[in-house]
C-alpha cells in the first residue's frame, strides 16, 4: 500500500535522541529549548514553546488571551474537529464560518455576519499547507476588536505575503504530528511576538509553575521529543523541496480539480488535496484501495459532525460539499518517482467517466 505520508528519519534523529539517553535528562531540556530556538529562527516568531500537540498549543492560546464561558469564537467548517474542541474546552461557544471552496479557507466575505456582541477571537486555519486570507482575517479583527489564534497545523513552511503564518495574529498554533511535514511523533509548538502572553502560557504549560498562582497543565514535549525535532528541522527546507517537486508533478499530470494557490500565499502541500466534483470521495478511497493506494476525503465538515450538528445546528453548505468532493493523496518527500506514476494513473483512470 502506498501511504498518505511517510516521515523521513535516518540516523540522524538516532544520533540526537542518544545524546539524551546519555544524559539522563529525558524531560524538557536543552533539546526541547535548541527546537524552540530553530522555529524561532525559521518563523521569525519572537517567542516559541514546543507543547505536546497542536491541540494543547491552541488550549494554551485560548486560556491565555483569556477567552472563557460565555464568549463566541468564530472557527471555519471545514477543519480537523480539534479547532473547534478547544473552543469548547475553555467554555465558549464555536461559531462555524463557511468556507472558499476555491482554498478551504475561511470564506472572509461571511466573518462579520458571525460577529456579535459575545464574539472575541477568530481562529483562521491555514488548511493543508495553504494561508488563510490574513490581511482580510487582521482588518476584520482591528475593526471589531477581536483576537485572532493561527491554527498553522498543517503550515510550517507556509508564507503569508512574505511573512510567515503563526506570526501575524496574536498566536500561532503548529502540529508535528506524523502527517505533517516534519514530526516528533506527537507534538505541537506556539509562536508569539508578545513577551507578555510568552510568559503566561509558558507558565500555563508547565503546572503554573515558577509561582504556581494559576491552575496549569502538563503540556510540555519532553527532550525525546525535542531531540527528534531537532533532527527533523534541519531537513526541513530539503523535505518541503521535495514535497513542493511532487506536488508541482501532481499539477502537471492529474487531470482533474487540483489545487488553487492564490498569490498572496506558497503551498506547502501538508496533504495533496484535489476535489473530484461530482465523482464523490467514498467510492475513489475504495477503488485506490483497491489498487494499493491510500487516499483520504480533504477534512471534516465539523460542524456536521454528531456532538456539534446536535449542539448547535449551523449550517456550512459549502465545507459539507468539501467534505464529499475533497481526496488526499499520497505524498511524502521519499515517494519514488515509481510510486506517484502509479498514483497518477489510477486517479486518471478513475477520472475518465466524470470528464467531459
Amino acid at each position: 500500500m502506498i501511504p498518505i505520508t511517510k516521515p523521513q528519519f535516518n540516523d540522524d534523529e538516532l544520533k540526537e535522541i542518544k545524546e539524551v539517553l546519555d544524559s539522563g535528562w529525558a524531560v524538557r531540556g536543552e533539546k526541547t529549548a535548541e527546537l524552540e530556538r530553530l522555529i524561532s529562527e525559521y518563523t521569525g516568531a519572537k517567542y516559541v514553546i514546543a507543547t505536546t500537540s497542536c491541540t494543547t498549543a491552541l488550549h494554551l492560546a485560548l486560556l491565555a488571551l483569556g477567552i472563557k464561558a460565555g464568549d463566541e469564537v468564530i472557527v471555519p467548517a471545514f477543519t480537523w474537529v480539534a479547532t473547534a474542541n478547544v473552543v469548547e474546552m475553555v467554555g465558549a461557544t464555536p461559531v462555524f464560518c463557511d468556507i472558499d471552496l476555491n482554498t478551504y479557507n475561511l470564506n472572509t466575505d461571511l466573518i462579520e455576519k458571525l460577529i456579535t456582541k459575545r464574539t472575541k477571537a477568530i481562529i483562521p486555519v491555514h488548511l493543508f499547507g495553504l494561508s488563510a486570507d490574513m490581511d482580510e482575517v487582521m482588518k476584520i479583527a482591528r475593526k471589531h476588536k477581536l483576537k485572532v489564534v493561527e491554527d498553522a497545523a498543517c503550515a510550517l513552511g507556509t508564507f503569508y505575503e512574505g511573512k510567515h503564518v503563526g506570526t501575524i495574529g496574536n498566536v500561532g498554533c503548529f502540529s508535528l504530528h506524523p502527517r505533517k511535514a516534519i514530526t516528533t511523533g506527537e507534538g505541537g509548538f506556539i509562536t508569539t511576538n508578545s513577551k507578555k502572553l510568552y510568559d503566561l502560557m509558558f507558565s500555563l504549560h508547565d503546572h503554573g509553575a515558577p509561582k504556581f498562582d494559576k491552575v496549569g497543565y502538563n503540556y510540555r514535549m519532553n527532550d525525546i521529543q525535542g531531540a527528534v525535532g531537532v533532527a527533523q528541522m534541519r531537513k526541513l527546507e530539503d523535505i518541503l523541496a521535495k514535497r513542493q517537486e511532487k506536488a508541482q508533478i501532481y499539477n502537471s499530470n492529474i487531470g482533474y480539480g487540483v489545487p488553487i494557490v492564490p498569490c498572496y500565499s506558497n503551498h506547502t502541500y501538508q496533504s495533496y488535496v484535489i476535489d473530484l466534483g461530482w465523482a464523490g470521495n467514498k467510492r475513489v478511497i475504495k477503488k485506490l484501495a483497491e489498487k494499493g493506494i491510500a487516499a483520504r476525503q480533504g477534512t471534516q465538515c465539523v460542524s456536521e459532525l454528531p456532538y456539534y450538528r446536535d449542539k448547535y445546528q449551523q449550517d456550512c453548505p459549502s465545507a459539507r460539499i468539501a467534505e464529499k468532493v475533497t481526496l488526499t493523496l499520497p505524498l511524502f518527500a521519499e515517494m519514488t518517482k515509481e510510486e506517484q506514476l502509479k498514483v497518477i494513473k489510477e486517479v486518471n483512470e478513475l477520472f475518465k467517466p466524470y470528464q467531459t
